[in-house]
């Protein structure tokens, strides 16, 4: 069973503007890798990461996937995975 936990919004303070949502890409990217490494996960455990700003804020909020069972722990069947 995989569990959604959602991240907190992340928000860093600065005057912004318009301009900054051409390096949106380049922030989700450089964000996600970020967590990535404090958080010691799999980048495909990041999800869903949006990006959002206001003249005070820019907010980066993704979700985070619940990590995989442990495959050494599983036994594979004809049509069904068993955990033990």
């Amino acid at each position: 069973m995989v569990m959604n936990t959602s991240l907190s919004p992340v928000a860093h303070a600065g005057t912004w503007d318009s301009s900054v949502a051409q390096y949106q890409n380049q922030f989700i990217r450089q964000v996600t890798a970020t967590i990535q490494r404090l958080a010691h996960v799999a980048p495909i455990r990041v999800q869903n990461p949006t990006f959002n700003f206001d003249t005070n804020n820019i907010y980066f909020v993704a979700t985070l996937l619940d990590s995989p069972p442990d495959t050494g722990r599983l036994v594979g069947c004809l049509n069904a995975c068993f955990q033990y």
